[in-house]
């Protein structure tokens, strides 16, 4: 006999699951790909407008990224090593960032 976590648990994975597979059908037909246009767009829009008002230097954003590295690997238990690759991987977008910003 199941006990009740596990039946609340494996009810909330097929829900996930369907959710999903749902979703996936919708995003295959035509009416999803132009609301994943439109969402894309939204998101250019969002981004065009805000980034040229960010005016930043390297080292201020280095060093907001490795404060929010290390509150983010804090929050979700995370080895001193998790800061490190996620400042590797955010040190690399800084040249994206301040072509854009």
């Amino acid at each position: 006999m199941m006990n009740r976590e596990m039946a609340k648990f494996l009810g909330g994975m097929a829900l996930g699951i369907g959710t999903t597979i749902a979703v996936k059908k919708f995003l295959e037909t035509e009416a999803g790909k132009q609301t994943q246009k439109k969402a894309k767009d939204m998101a250019m829009g969002v981004y065009d407008y805000i980034a040229p008002k960010i005016k930043m230097e390297e080292g201020m954003y280095k060093g907001m990224m490795e404060k929010a590295a290390q509150q983010f690997c804090k929050m979700n238990n995370l080895k001193e090593e998790s800061v490190d690759q996620l400042m590797k991987k955010t040190n690399k977008l800084w040249s994206d960032f301040a072509e854009n910003g």
